[in-house]
């Protein structure tokens, strides 16, 4: 019975832990979501070497203008902050740091729960 129990318990919080995983955050608007993830997608392609640093650069200032400029939730103006931590390091040289891109990937990455 106890060994019953302890399985039971352990598959409880396996299923409550992938339940919790992905998906979009709490108070984060479709709209947001989706420019966070158009980021993600223009960010990955860029450090696959399938983009330029302009080009990635100039898609990334364009979904980084189409964020609302009023009335944000504290998840969509981090989601916003780490999209406009993309677009400045594509733009601050010649050459991004490869390595600055892809942290700050990573936290748009925890931010959208991918």
């Amino acid at each position: 019975m106890k060994k019953f129990i302890k399985i039971l318990s352990v598959m409880l919080i396996v299923v409550g832990l992938i339940g919790c995983s992905g998906g979009k955050p709490k108070n984060v608007s479709d709209d947001v979501y989706d420019l966070g993830i158009n980021a993600l997608d223009t960010t990955k392609s860029f450090l696959d070497g399938n983009t330029t640093q302009k080009e990635a650069y100039t898609k990334i200032e364009t979904i980084a203008s189409r964020f609302p400029k009023k009335d944000k939730t504290m998840e969509e103006s981090k989601i916003e902050n780490a999209v406009l931590a993309i677009q400045i390091i594509l733009f601050g040289s010649a050459k991004a740091d490869v390595d600055k891109v892809r942290e700050a990937y990573n936290t748009l990455k925890e931010r959208l729960n991918k």
